[in-house]
């Protein structure tokens, strides 16, 4: 009977015998698969002959007799018997559960797009191990980052935002004044490499929301709300600029008040940095620590103007009256004290 046929193993000198039908029930390995072990016959002995660690093939026999069970043996080193399982195919599934018995973490399953063009460009964006290519993509996406980031510190040095920042235009005939924003943004060189930046980050975005295996994962990823919360400021602006000027003056002002909160968030490009250079927690905080008291202080500065317009009001309507007027600077404000002659 040829599944009863005894099989001689050599294992550097040292013999096992087992059936034939015994190696057949895995034929996917390198010992089931005839024409794979045959590379390793010798015909002047009649016998398979495998210059390996002998006391591991205990392991590996014990495999085949026991229907699939995998145990290292005691005196062989861990890396050892994982060399042989590889060395003798027995496969992801012999090599998992191997791993599992020795106490290994298990690894998080990666969930992947079904189709092949979708998987591609989700390995080529999101794991910049898989591939040259991908390394690219990564390294391109850093680089972008950081010149956007460094674009956005530029901005906030006095030489570069006194023509930028938000101004305030007295009307003459209304007798009131207003604030506005500069109409240079679309020739100013800091809003052009910016406008570079964020059109790198809208396709790695929308094109990994496209090839993602999962939108409500994609969604559910905390760094994909960034990505997105880090663009938006780039469009409210675009969005700000276009209409001011076909707005009331109220309106307006309502506008730039929440064009002043969007601009701090652009501070969360930080976290998209962070994200592939792992920067640590102090300096992403730091930073936004930084951005923000500077946006504070711009708004604090826009705000003196119109303090001190209102002063002049009041100095003028007292003249007017006859009443003296004496200003007196307190914390909250300025505070009027009336005397009568």
């Amino acid at each position: 009977n040829p599944a009863r046929q005894r099989v001689i193993i050599n294992i550097a000198g040292l013999r096992f015998e087992t059936q034939l039908r015994t190696l057949d029930q895995f034929p996917e390995t390198l010992l089931g698969d005839r024409e794979k072990r045959m590379q390793f016959f010798d015909s002047m002995r009649n016998e398979y002959f495998f210059d390996r660690n002998r006391p591991s093939f205990d392991g590996i026999l014990y495999y085949y007799q026991s229907g699939g069970k995998i145990r290292r043996p005691a005196n062989v080193p861990i890396d050892v018997f994982a060399d042989e399982i590889s060395f003798y195919e027995l496969g992801n599934e012999a090599m998992d559960q191997f791993r599992e018995d020795e106490g290994f973490i298990k690894d998080p399953e990666t969930l992947l797009p079904t189709n092949d063009f979708h998987r591609q460009f989700w390995l080529l964006f999101k794991y910049p191990e898989s591939s040259s290519a991908a390394r690219g993509v990564a390294v391109v996406s850093v680089l972008v980052v950081v010149i956007s980031i460094t674009i956005f510190c530029l901005e906030t040095l006095p030489e570069f935002r006194e023509d930028r920042e938000l101004k305030v235009v007295r009307d003459p005939s209304l007798n009131t004044s207003r604030t506005v924003l500069s109409h240079a943004l679309f020739t100013d060189p800091f809003f052009m490499v910016e406008s570079t930046c964020i059109a790198w980050f809208t396709l790695e975005l929308l094109l990994r929301f496209v090839v993602c295996p999962s939108k409500t994962d994609f969604f559910r990823n905390i760094m994909n709300i960034i990505d997105i919360i880090s663009i938006t400021p780039y469009f409210a602006t675009l969005i700000t600029e276009l209409v001011q000027d076909t707005e009331p003056s109220a309106q307006q002002n309502m506008s730039l008040a929440i064009l002043r909160i969007i601009r701090l968030v652009r501070v969360f490009r930080i976290f998209k940095l962070s994200r592939l250079l792992a920067l640590p927690v102090p300096v992403i905080v730091s930073n936004f620590n930084y951005f923000y008291h500077r946006e504070t202080e711009n708004e604090e500065k826009q705000n003196i103007p119109g303090e001190i317009e209102r002063i002049l009001i009041l100095n003028s309507a007292g003249s007017r009256t006859g009443s003296t007027d004496s200003l007196s600077e307190t914390r909250g404000g300025c505070s009027t004290e009336k005397s009568s002659k």
